[in-house]
C-alpha cells in the first residue's frame, strides 16, 4: 500500500459519537411534512432536535455529518417523530384525537401560536420530547443493538423531570428445547 498525496490533508472520521441518554428534553421542530403511512393513511412527519443543554443540536449535527459522506442521508431516526393525523378518517377517530392532542401540546408550549393547518408554521416551535432506548436488529450482522428515539411529545414545562420510559425491547423469538417435540422413536439414529 502506498501513501496517497492527499493523506495528510484528509480529515479523520472516527466511529462512535454522541448518544442521547433516555429521558425528557426541551426540543424544537426543525421541519415537517405530510406524507402517507405504509397503509396509505395521512401522516405528519416531524424532524426535531434537542434545543437546550449538553445535547442541544445533536440530531442536526449527526445529519450534517452523514451528508458529508452520503448525499442521500436521511435525518436521524432518533429525531424523527411520526403522527397519523386521522383527518382522512371518520370524525372523532382515535388518530384524529391523538393528532389534536399533539396540536394542543404545541399550543401550550408556544403561547400565542395557533394551528392553521400549515405544516410550515410548525418550524421553530418548542415542546418537551421524551426519548427512550429501543432495540433493533442490525441489518449488517443480525445482532441486537439499541438506539435512543423520540417516543412522545409532551408540554415543555417540567420536561426535565419526566422519567425515562422503559426500554422498548424486540420481541424475542423462542425456540423449544431440543427433544421436546420429537419422540425418540422418530429420530433416525
Amino acid at each position: 500500500m502506498q501513501k496517497p498525496t492527499w493523506w495528510d490533508e484528509t480529515t479523520a472520521i472516527k466511529g462512535g459519537g454522541e448518544r442521547l441518554p433516555a429521558g425528557g428534553y426541551p426540543c424544537t421542530i426543525i421541519g415537517g411534512a405530510v406524507t402517507q403511512s405504509r397503509k396509505g393513511k395521512e401522516m405528519l412527519v416531524l424532524w426535531v432536535d434537542v434545543a437546550e443543554g449538553e445535547y442541544a443540536g445533536l440530531f442536526v449535527r449527526q445529519y450534517k455529518q452523514r451528508k458529508q459522506s452520503d448525499a442521500d442521508a436521511k435525518y436521524p431516526a432518533g429525531g424523527t417523530y411520526y403522527q397519523l393525523t386521522g383527518l382522512d378518517g371518520e370524525p372523532n377517530n382515535t388518530q384524529a384525537g391523538r393528532f389534536k392532542g399533539l396540536v394542543e401540546i404545541l399550543k401550550a408550549s408556544n403561547p400565542g401560536w395557533d394551528w392553521n393547518f400549515d405544516v410550515e408554521s410548525l418550524k421553530g416551535l418548542m415542546f418537551g420530547g421524551v426519548f427512550r432506548e429501543e432495540e433493533y436488529e442490525s441489518s449488517y450482522d443480525g445482532t441486537i443493538k439499541t438506539a435512543t428515539k423520540i417516543a412522545y411529545i409532551n408540554e415543555l414545562e417540567g420536561i426535565e423531570d419526566v422519567p425515562a420510559p422503559p426500554k422498548k425491547e424486540l420481541e424475542r423469538k423462542s425456540y423449544g428445547v431440543i427433544g421436546d417435540t420429537i419422540p425418540d422413536d422418530d429420530i433416525p439414529f
